[in-house]
């Protein structure tokens, strides 16, 4: 039987992607950089999702420890992706899952009830039946992104914020994924999305600009 959990009290308005084949790591230390110089309270508001699936288990935890160590430093957050066994070896704040991921339940009974647990969504259906033991869901693709399928909209990001907060017991968070930019960033939060997530766009500058409560 699986623990009672209860929602982080912090949610992620930016969420920086890590893909070394896609990003270079010296462009994502710049972003990690200028991340480091905000306020405590738009720090707090950011994220790293450690990905790179084509590294081996070692290489992915060294990479892991770097990035847990920075985002610690600068009161982020540290997401993985997918590998529950390098989030715990790592401390990491949570876990995103993919359609081919463990059950959130099963994820939850390993993690505890505590640490941020998200998972995909492409398809508003199916977000019937409720998750509820998610804490975040990043729909995508919300723009064109080349390979990701034909676009959602943003009114997608609209629908599915309605979905969950008649379903959902607590506020669960709502990312938008796929082709965001720093430019349609602010269209995302205001079809009620509470962040987004990216790889290649840089939406440091964006959450500079963004007013944040520190919550």
């Amino acid at each position: 039987m699986t623990s009672a959990f209860t929602r982080p009290r912090w949610c992620i308005t930016v969420l920086q992607i890590s893909a070394a084949d896609v990003l270079d790591p010296c462009e994502l230390d710049r972003r990690l950089d200028h991340v480091a110089r905000l306020p405590l309270a738009q720090r707090r508001r950011f994220g790293v999702q450690l990905r790179d699936p084509q590294l081996c288990s070692r290489t992915l935890w060294q990479l892991g420890r770097s990035l847990r160590a920075r985002t610690q430093a600068m009161g982020a957050h540290l997401i993985v992706n997918d590998r529950l066994d390098v989030a715990l070896a790592l401390n990491a704040d949570g876990v995103h899952l993919g359609r081919t991921s463990l059950p959130t339940h099963e994820a939850r009974r390993l993690l505890g009830p505590r640490r941020w647990i998200s998972r995909s969504l492409h398809q508003l259906a199916a977000l019937t039946p409720i998750d509820r033991q998610v804490d975040a869901w990043l729909l995508s693709p919300i723009f064109a992104t080349a390979g990701k399928g034909p676009p959602l909209g943003p009114a997608a990001l609209t629908q599915a914020r309605a979905l969950l907060d008649e379903a959902a017991a607590g506020r669960v968070a709502l990312l938008a994924l796929g082709g965001v930019s720093p430019d349609s960033a602010a269209a995302c939060i205001a079809a009620g999305a509470d962040g987004a997530a990216a790889i290649r766009a840089d939406l440091v500058a964006w959450l500079a600009a963004t007013s944040v409560d520190g919550s």
